[in-house]
């Protein structure tokens, strides 16, 4: 990923440079996953051609029941016949710990976008490095290289694998439960992803690190709406 113009490489380099930037001027009291709209928004105008609207409602996810509010998509970029041309969705980790399920369903909101307009889908995760290992330490998006048994994930050459049927008990009931609010929604029994692309490669104690990688379908994959 060494192209100066991928999508990936310039929203996490952007993004961590300008953490980075915004705690030296000692405004690090401020972070949160909504101040990250400021570099991802302004990041995106500069990457995609089209027009940029934040917080849009998800357009496959109708919930059954008209009470609160319906999910929402961070970014959506569209051309001028209003048809999706990108999407991305963030997630801040600080000090509340973020778990890999509440990740996973907002990877599962991309891949319908995916899957059923065929956009390109982007999941960026920033925050305190050490804290990331909470919720992605059992997975390839932050250890690209290993092969331990403990890994939730299959990584084949440039391509990371998650199957849903074969996830813990408690994620399962998670998802189920969020798929339950919304009629006739179906997700596949797999996952698959580019590899992230991340910034800073080194880290020390208080880093703030970011992560990009893009959620994809695969034709002829079985979807189900309950694991």
């Amino acid at each position: 990923m060494s192209n100066l113009n991928n999508p990936q490489r310039r929203l996490a380099e952007g993004t961590s440079s300008w953490l980075l930037f915004e705690f030296h001027a000692k405004r690090g009291d401020l972070f949160s996953e909504k101040l990250l709209s400021v570099p991802v928004g302004q990041l995106l105008k500069e990457v995609f051609p089209g027009r940029i609207r934040a917080e849009v409602i998800h357009p496959f996810l109708k919930p059954v029941s008209s009470l609160g509010r319906p999910p929402q998509i961070d970014f959506v970029i569209q051309d001028d016949h209003d048809a999706f041309i990108a999407a991305i969705e963030s997630k801040w980790i600080g000090n509340t710990i973020v778990s890999f399920k509440q990740i996973l369903w907002d990877l599962i909101r991309l891949e319908l976008l995916f899957h059923n307009v065929g956009c390109t889908s982007f999941f960026l995760v920033s925050g305190f490095s050490k804290k990331m290992q909470v919720a992605l330490g059992n997975t390839h998006f932050l250890d690209l290289k290993s092969a331990n048994s403990n890994l939730i994930t299959h990584r084949v050459r440039q391509v990371i694998s998650l199957d849903l049927t074969n996830l813990n008990l408690d994620t399962k009931n998670y998802i189920n439960e969020k798929l339950s609010k919304y009629k006739g929604l179906t997700i596949p029994q797999a996952m698959y992803f580019d590899i992230p692309h991340y910034y800073p490669r080194d880290v020390i104690n208080m880093t703030f690190q970011t992560f990009v990688w893009t959620v994809k379908s695969k034709k002829g994959t079985k979807r189900v709406d309950k694991l």
